[in-house]
C-alpha cells in the first residue's frame, strides 16, 4: 500500500473509531442499550427513575439452545417488571447488567431458593443498590450455571443458565432499590433504541474486521463455569 492509500485507510479507520466512541458515550449517558441479539441472546433495555443515579438496566431471558426468543415484558407494576417466555425447553439463559455506572463490578449471584428467589447488593460511590430476582416456572429450579456472555457487549454482566424441573411457561420478575428507594422501570424512547442499535452495528463491523486481520485468532468460549 502506498503512502497516499495508507493515509486514506488510517483516516477511514479513525472516522469509524470516532463514530463508535461517540455512540458508546451515548449509551453510557442514556443509561440503557438497545434490544439486539448477540450470540443467541436478546437483550431488552430499561430506564429507571426514583433514585439519584438511576442506572439503565439490561436484561435477557431466552430459551436454550433455541435461537433468541422475545419474552413478554409486563410493566403493569413499574417497580417490578416481569419477563415471561412461552412453553418450550427446560433451560433458559438469564442475563442482567447495569449501564451508566463506569467501573462497576457486580458480586456473585447465588442460586435461587426453593421459592425461586435470589438477591444481591452492590455499592457505587456513596450509593447502595439492592436487587431481588424471582424465578417462576414449571417446578423447582433444578440447575443454576453461571457463564460469561460472548462477545461482551458494553456493560458489566452477570449471567446464568436456569434449568427447571419440567416444561412450561417460566418467568422472572425483578426489583432494584437505590438507597432503600425502590426504582421504577420504563422502556427507552424509540429514537434512543435506534441510535443504540446503530452503535452496536458499527461496533460489530469493527470487531469482525479486526478479527479477520488477526492471524491465528482463537474463538472465544461462550460459557464460563462458576
Amino acid at each position: 500500500m502506498d503512502r497516499l492509500g495508507e493515509s486514506k485507510f488510517m483516516k477511514m479507520n479513525g472516522a469509524r473509531a470516532t463514530l463508535t466512541l461517540a455512540l458508546l458515550t451515548s449509551f453510557a449517558s442514556s443509561g440503557a442499550l438497545a434490544d439486539v441479539a448477540v450470540n443467541k441472546m436478546t437483550y431488552l433495555p430499561l430506564e429507571t427513575n426514583g433514585g439519584v443515579l438511576n442506572p439503565g438496566v439490561i436484561v435477557g431471558f431466552n430459551p436454550q439452545p433455541d435461537p433468541p426468543g422475545f419474552p413478554t415484558l409486563n410493566l403493569a407494576n413499574p417497580k417490578e417488571p416481569i419477563l415471561v417466555q412461552p412453553a418450550g425447553p427446560t433451560t433458559f439463559d438469564f442475563v442482567m447488567s447495569f449501564s451508566g455506572l463506569p467501573g462497576l463490578l457486580l458480586p456473585a449471584v447465588q442460586k435461587p431458593t426453593a421459592d425461586g428467589v435470589t438477591d444481591f447488593a452492590f455499592e457505587y460511590g456513596d450509593h447502595t443498590f439492592d436487587v431481588t430476582l424471582t424465578f417462576s416456572g414449571p417446578g423447582a429450579i433444578r440447575d443454576w450455571v453461571s457463564f460469561n456472555p460472548q462477545p461482551d457487549p458494553p456493560g458489566v454482566w452477570f449471567a446464568d443458565a436456569i434449568t427447571f424441573a419440567a416444561t412450561g411457561d417460566p418467568s422472572v420478575s425483578f426489583s432494584v432499590s437505590e438507597d432503600r428507594s425502590q426504582l421504577s422501570f420504563a422502556t427507552p424512547e424509540p429514537s434512543t433504541w435506534a441510535l443504540m442499535g446503530l452503535g452496536f452495528a458499527v461496533l460489530s463491523v469493527l470487531v469482525r474486521r479486526r478479527a479477520a486481520r488477526s492471524p491465528g485468532a482463537l474463538p472465544c468460549s461462550r460459557r464460563r463455569r462458576a
